[in-house]
């Protein structure tokens, strides 16, 4: 389980709980279902997530160093797989944007996942 920057190992999660999974990101965008491969009840599927509020707030990134912009452009792909109300795109000038609901919620973001260089 993960609280906040403590990390601890559970066995177990009961259903209705939230839990963070290392190893599965390749295959799943933003949400998932995830049951043992061999699972002999019957099995309920999540409906996509769904929010009331858009993306209003943008900030532009960049890599200090050139040659580090494939490592920003696979940063940002995994931003945003992870996190729900993040929407990563290159604007037609060529930078690269990260749209959030707010300060508060791209700052949290930012300082996560901890890009070479943001400039605000």
């Amino acid at each position: 389980m993960l609280n906040s920057p403590d990390v601890c190992v559970c066995g177990c999660a009961c259903s209705g709980n939230w839990v963070l999974l290392e190893g599965v990101d390749a295959t799943i965008t933003k949400t998932a279902t995830i049951i043992p491969e061999i699972y002999d009840e019957e099995v309920h599927i999540f409906k996509p997530l769904q929010f009331q509020t858009q993306s209003v707030m943008k900030i532009a990134t960049e890599p200090l160093n050139p040659s580090e912009l494939p490592k920003m452009v696979e940063g940002l792909r995994k931003i945003n797989k992870s996190y729900p109300l993040a929407i990563t795109k290159v604007e037609e000038s060529g930078e690269h944007a990260i749209l959030g609901t707010g300060e508060i919620y791209l700052d949290s973001l930012m300082k996560v996942t901890k890009p070479p260089s943001t400039l605000y």
